[in-house]
């Protein structure tokens, strides 16, 4: 788990805290709706493979 302030994040703290992130940027037409953090990563990978990164 990663550390903030000095406590860890629980998979709970972390996901009640991206909830309303991801619910600004759907009102905001800026994701999809029900975009998963699982999901966000993938495309990220997809995006650096394109530009020619590799692990």
């Amino acid at each position: 788990m990663r550390e903030f302030r000095g406590e860890t994040w629980t998979l709970s703290g972390f996901r009640a805290s991206w909830r309303p992130i991801r619910l600004r940027l759907e009102e905001a037409g800026k994701v999809e709706p029900g975009l998963t953090l699982y999901g966000l990563r993938h495309r990220l990978a997809v995006v650096l493979r394109k530009i020619g990164h590799d692990e």
